[in-house]
């Protein structure tokens, strides 16, 4: 009896002695920039199993990001109340903010038993994103899962060319741009063209006629994540392999640059089993590798992409969520972005700045009230034109008079390509305009 009561109390006293190391840790905030900064914890005593980062946008009084399971798509899929970041639990990069905004941050973290009491809150105030010199550089992004899904910071893109509302989450693009312009300290435009149901096939069959309209003369260069949609269209990988191959050989014969990385890892084998997986991440990889080494028309154009595969699988519990299919959008997408931008550096540095100088004809346009104005010396045929909105779909057409443009009531605010077209209906200057209506 006496045995069973020390045993008891022992236990009381080491489960006591854990319990009260869970003091309140300290939070500070380091490497503040326009649209991202960086939360350190300290004062835990202990390596903590889960940490809780969490940031609200101070004037909303909304929790923007957060580690905790309440606040992902999946919440149903987390093992239980101590679900929390197990690879940032020390530091954490938040990446994707607005610029001139102040953030409140506070964090906790547990020991797989119970969770320590919250830190102070600390305020942030990211600074204004800066003026940029240079040519600016637009770039597309294809894909479904891991372009459609997640918001780390607040951020509502309005750069989309997807069918989805604004008020779908740009995670992914505004993270990868935001840290594309830190680095490169250039306008650099991530545009989201991804879709819920997104797959080579729906990109051979119906993205592709868009491109030569719309895409040819405004992007530089296309990115494609077909994540596990193209292992869901009931093509075998030898068939995704000749599409691969297929979308290419197009690009390739309009001169623009693209990458194309390799599917995703998942460990949900409902959708694909793991055969399937690894069939199509091989198919990727041999074609590619054929492409670039034995067609150098192709290769021109051509980059090997990220191998997600492997990347997610080596390390699911960083890239993976826990519904085991998607990106996780607070561990994995920091990760993914600082593995995917110098990758993208070199390509610019090395080949698309000394392509995309300004295009002959491209016009010089003025915002007026409802009205834009148009000035070019060099173009003395402006007599039709066509707007056209980011999805492809002209908003307006009609004569232009005394080199201005009259738009519609209805014309709202966003991005527009301008098309002008001479009396014989040849195409004589397309450019990108933003209409502040």
């Amino acid at each position: 009896m006496n045995k069973y009561f020390l045993i008891v109390a022992s236990y009381f006293v080491s489960f006591s002695s854990l319990s009260a190391q869970l003091n309140k840790p300290i939070i500070e905030p380091f490497n503040i920039g326009w649209g991202w900064f960086n939360l350190r914890i300290s004062g835990t005593q202990i390596a903590p199993k889960a940490v809780e980062w969490q940031v609200i946008e101070k004037n909303l009084n909304q929790i923007v990001f957060s580690t905790s399971c309440d606040n992902t798509i999946c919440s149903s899929n987390c093992l239980n109340g101590l679900f929390g970041d197990q690879k940032d639990t020390r530091e954490k990069l938040i990446v994707g903010c607005k610029s001139n905004t102040t953030y409140t941050a506070k964090v906790r973290y547990n020991n797989a038993i119970e969770w320590s009491p919250w830190s102070e809150s600390i305020d942030i105030s990211t600074p204004i994103e800066p003026n940029y010199s240079g040519d600016e550089i637009s770039i597309l992004v294809w894909g479904n899962e891991l372009v459609y899904f997640g918001d780390q910071c607040g951020i509502i893109s309005t750069s989309r060319l997807g069918s989805q509302s604004l008020d779908s989450k740009d995670n992914f693009c505004y993270a990868l741009q935001c840290d594309m312009r830190r680095v490169l300290n250039r306008k650099i435009n991530i545009v989201n063209a991804s879709y819920d149901g997104a797959s080579i096939d729906s990109w051979l069959d119906i993205d592709k006629y868009k491109f030569d309209s719309i895409y040819a003369s405004a992007y530089a260069m296309s990115l494609f994540f077909f994540g596990q949609e193209s292992a869901r269209k009931n093509i075998i990988a030898t068939d995704y392999a000749k599409k691969l191959d297929s979308l290419s050989r197009f690009l390739a014969s309009r001169q623009h640059h693209h990458i194309i990385n390799s599917i995703h890892y998942t460990t949900d084998i409902s959708k694909v089993s793991r055969k399937t997986q690894s069939d199509y991440a091989a198919a990727w990889n041999n074609k590619i590798n054929t492409l670039e080494s034995f067609e150098p028309d192709v290769a021109k154009y051509l980059w090997k992409g990220l191998d997600l595969y492997n990347l997610f699988r080596v390390d699911t519990l960083r890239y993976i969520s826990p519904d085991g299919l998607h990106l996780d959008m607070t561990e994995g997408v920091p990760a993914l972005v600082y593995r995917l931008a110098p990758f993208l550096f070199e390509i610019i540095d090395s080949t698309l700045t000394n392509t995309i100088s300004t295009p002959p004809n491209k016009v010089s346009t003025y915002q007026k009230n409802n009205e834009i104005l148009i000035h070019n010396s060099s173009i003395n045929e402006l007599l039709h034109y066509d707007l056209i909105n980011l999805n492809g779909i002209k908003v307006q057409s009609g004569k232009i008079s005394n080199s201005s443009i009259t738009l519609n009531e209805n014309i709202s605010t966003g991005i527009y390509f301008l098309r002008l077209i001479n009396n014989n209906s040849h195409v004589i200057s397309q450019t990108k305009l933003f209409y502040n209506n």
